[in-house]
């Protein structure tokens, strides 16, 4: 898949450019081929995602999880122990 800017739609299909590209492709695509738009743009969100997929990245994020764990199970045994 890829994201390229829509620049002009013809009887033969929609003429698309990449933004970092400075000329348009060489066949329009159909519009059948067209599966999706664009609506937000997070930049940095690729770059995480890619981070997190590496050895380092996969043992922060379940350090992460487990920390949280711990704490919330220590936060309602606290609370149970006020409800009594």
């Amino acid at each position: 898949m890829i994201t390229h800017r829509i620049i002009a739609e013809t009887k033969e299909g929609f003429w698309v450019q990449g933004d970092a590209n400075n000329v348009r492709d060489e066949k329009p695509v159909k519009s059948d081929a067209v599966i999706g738009k664009v609506v937000l743009i997070l930049p940095g969100v690729g770059r995480a995602a890619i981070f997190f997929r590496s050895p380092r990245g996969i043992m922060i994020l379940a350090s992460i999880v487990l920390v949280t764990a711990i704490l919330t199970c220590r936060r309602r045994e606290e609370e149970e122990r006020w409800k009594q």
